[in-house]
């Protein structure tokens, strides 16, 4: 039986996690410029939507903060993973490793 081949470009993994870490703090820094003073605004029920639209946004925004978190730290433990079995690949072919 045919041994599969599993190949996984490393650097492409490596720069998909540091944009996914970009992101998630780019949703960061957005976060804490999320406030709006909709008293200024005067009339009550156009404040109250205001109010539900940047409550609903904030809430929205950690969500997507939340999953970019969370996509980046799958995608570092599986480079982690990927490059510890090489590790031990090659040191069992130089005859260094157990």
């Amino acid at each position: 039986m045919a041994v599969a081949e599993i190949r996984v470009d490393l650097g492409y993994l490596e720069q998909l996690a540091s944009q996914l870490r970009a992101l998630e703090a780019g949703f960061a820094e957005i976060d804490g410029r999320g406030d709006f003073d909709a008293a200024a605004v005067g009339d009550d029920v156009l404040k109250d939507r205001i109010d539900q639209f940047v409550s609903g946004w904030r809430d929205g925004r950690n969500r997507i903060k939340d999953r970019l978190t969370e996509a980046a730290e799958l995608i570092e433990a599986a480079l982690e993973s990927y490059c510890g079995y090489e590790g031990h690949i090659a040191a069992g072919f130089r005859g260094d490793g157990s």
